[in-house]
């Protein structure tokens, strides 16, 4: 079985605080994290408080210091049984065949070059590391961070006002969103675990999970 785990933004205090009961189930294999994993460094000092007894992977979104890991083409171990999967990756975890796909477009992105927050172009997916799956002819699982077009349009609002709140132009929108919905479509539309949008989605064979959120997954429901 896997536990999958929504956006946790550093709060590494909240992930330790959900192990236990993780572990308790005592089936888990293995636990992949979504994306804004919040890999930054004044974070990796509180990761490093704490040990994972159950192999733990994670791809990045787009809250996170990208020059500490984005040069990583393989699975890497960043901290002990904590591994960062890149961009493009397929792994065989439990009996699923899984395809990870990390990166976003940051809304917020005008409001934090503002206030002089961390923001990089490295957040969105390139065509080369899109290519990386080419071969790829079917998988069980497809990990995220954003979620695909489709499934935004049907669940989500992109009204002026919102988009101003976040300091965003009225004609925003994520390009890495519609190269995810190609994917998933090519694909065959495998199950798709994705974060980015803060709420509880699940809209055909996508599940976005809230922040913290954690899902467990023993069998594919599409």
């Amino acid at each position: 079985m896997l536990a999958i785990i929504g956006d946790l933004h550093g709060d590494f205090n909240v992930l330790y605080q959900m192990l236990p009961d993780i572990r308790a189930r005592g089936d888990v294999t293995a636990i992949i994290q979504v994306g804004d994993f919040g890999y930054y460094p004044n974070t990796i000092k509180r990761l490093q408080l704490h040990t994972f007894d159950i192999p733990f992977y994670w791809i990045d979104g787009n809250h996170e210091h990208f020059d500490l890991f984005i040069h990583h083409q393989e699975v890497t171990e960043v901290h002990p049984n904590c591994f960062y999967v890149p961009r493009g990756t397929v792994l065989n975890l439990d009996k699923f065949k899984i395809a990870f796909m990390g990166g976003a477009g940051s809304i917020d992105k005008n409001m934090r070059l503002r206030y002089n927050m961390d923001w990089s172009e490295l957040e969105n997916i390139t065509d080369e590391q899109f290519a990386k799956l080419d071969g790829v002819d079917e998988v069980d699982i497809l990990i995220t961070h954003t979620p695909p077009q489709s499934v935004i349009d049907n669940n989500f609002d992109n009204s002026p006002q919102m988009l101003k709140r976040f300091g965003a132009a009225g004609d925003w929108f994520d390009p890495n969103a519609h190269k995810i919905d190609a994917l998933w479509k090519r694909l065959n539309y495998p199950d798709l675990y994705c974060g980015h949008m803060h709420r509880s989605v699940i809209d055909r064979s996508c599940r976005i999970l809230d922040i913290n959120e954690v899902v467990y997954v023993d069998e594919v429901y599409q």
